[in-house]
């Protein structure tokens, strides 16, 4: 039995804790506002190009960065709290 085909008999213990792989998300979205804002009150928007320094990372680097793997540990941690388990049916019992 294939690992897709055992997706719909997945079940949750604690499903709330699902919400915990939003955490990251959440930060991403605070931090990049805040930036955003301190750059706004910086300078204007047409010189904002200038004082934008971005790095050229390989696919590689940007997958294998610090950031990211803190970002699936914690999204591990979020799936193993809610506790997955495939549920299996019970073996029938044939009375005679």
């Amino acid at each position: 039995m294939s690992l897709l085909s055992q997706w719909p008999l997945l079940q949750w213990r604690e499903p709330l804790w699902l919400l915990l792989a939003l955490y990251p998300l959440l930060l991403w979205r605070l931090q990049r506002r805040g930036r955003n804002s301190r750059l706004h009150r910086y300078a204007d928007r047409t010189l904002l190009p200038w004082l934008e320094v971005r790095q050229s990372l390989s696919l590689r680097q940007r997958l294998l960065s610090r950031n990211n793997s803190y970002v699936l540990a914690w999204l591990l941690f979020a799936i193993a709290a809610a506790g997955p388990r495939i549920a299996e049916p019970l073996p029938s019992q044939e009375t005679a």
